[in-house]
């Protein structure tokens, strides 16, 4: 019986075992160690094998490392540096939106906001292309390049110094323009600024003066002007100014007022291709003649012009004495003119008594 109990056992195991499909060793199956929690009776050389094995010692659990203590480290006080901070501002009058030819007065200023003086200062203003130099103001400046250059010298903490620059709004300019100024030192941390402006579209005003070849001293001719706009943009407020040459000014429309030599006429708006004439009556003084006068008529608008060479025209004329009509003579007394009959009539008269008292 107890063979045959044996016999079940081993049989049953290894069942279990072929059905894990996992090898195992004949004292270390599967099947084996479900037996035994089973409660199945084992054969002995089973049981003493397993006895024979030794048990794992045990691992001495690793006492914790204590985290190691922060610790604090010291600011070490840094030596103040002490030295300059140079800031430069610029800025431009007018600003905002301008046209062509306005002029623009840009000034740069410098300040030294460190702890040490500055020495050494040196001011640099670059204008846009589309913005041409006039001028420079302040000592130690020169113009350089399409800007200028100014050696201030020394800043003290707290000093600050002005340079000025001249400049006028190129015909051609448009959109945004901007200038930047530099300013640096030998011993100072430098800064620079920008300004701009805005150039508006601009038209294209042109002039035309007609008026005669010659004129006589003393006498009226009239001279015409022509206002053209031939840009793409129209022109509002548009006005002549009108000037003469030892001559006067006797007759303008209404829209026209004169003064002396000069005169002004208001035009109003000109459309793209629209263009006005003017009428205007001079006088030639009395005494000019000999000489060549000149008349000139010039055009402004409301809006720049990329083309001022054609703003104004200017003609020649030439001033003669007025002529003497025949059998009359002009007396540089004033008196009234003498008939040249009546002159003949003395001449025989004072012959004849001539002849009479010879006799």
């Amino acid at each position: 019986m107890r063979r045959r109990s044996v016999l079940v056992s081993v049989l049953l195991g290894a069942a279990l075992a072929a059905s894990s499909g996992a090898p195992a060793a004949a004292n270390d199956r599967p099947g084996v160690g479900r037996l035994k929690r089973a409660g199945a009776v084992l054969p002995g050389p089973v049981a003493e094998a397993r006895a024979d094995v030794p048990e794992a010692p045990e691992v001495p659990a690793v006492p914790e490392v204590p985290e190691a203590p922060v610790v604090s480290r010291a600011e070490v006080p840094r030596a103040a540096v002490r030295r300059g901070v140079l800031n430069v501002g610029l800025g431009v009058e007018p600003g905002g939106k301008v046209r062509q030819g306005t002029v623009l007065s840009y000034v740069a200023r410098v300040r030294n906001a460190g702890t040490a003086a500055a020495s050494g200062v040196r001011v640099s203003v670059v204008l846009p292309a589309g913005v041409g130099l006039l001028g420079v103001g302040g000592d130690g400046c020169v113009e350089q390049g399409n800007g200028a250059l100014c050696r201030v010298g020394s800043l003290e903490v707290g000093g600050s110094a002005a340079v000025t620059v001249s400049a006028v709004v190129k015909a051609r300019a448009g959109g945004e323009q901007i200038a930047r100024a530099v300013v640096s030192g030998g011993n100072a941390l430098e800064g620079s600024g920008t300004a701009s402006v805005f150039v508006r579209p601009g038209t294209d005003l042109a002039v035309r003066l007609a008026a005669p070849r010659r004129a006589v001293a003393g006498r009226a001719f009239t001279m015409v002007a022509r206002v053209v706009n031939r840009g793409s943009v129209a022109a509002g407020r548009v006005r002549v100014a009108l000037g003469t040459e030892r001559a006067r000014i006797v007759g303008l429309a209404e829209n026209c007022r004169a003064r002396g030599d000069e005169g002004r006429c208001d035009l109003g708006r000109l459309a793209p291709g629209e263009s006005a004439t003017v009428r205007v009556r001079i006088v030639v003084d009395p005494d000019a003649h000999g000489v060549i006068g000149n008349f000139a008529a010039t055009a402004s608008a409301d809006v720049g012009d990329v083309d001022p060479e054609n703003n104004t025209a200017v003609a020649l004329v030439e001033v003669v004495a007025p002529v003497v009509p025949q059998g009359r003579m002009l007396p540089e007394t004033g008196t009234d003119p003498v008939p040249l009959a009546a002159l003949g009539l003395m001449l025989v008269v004072t012959g004849c008594l001539l002849l009479r008292f010879e006799r």
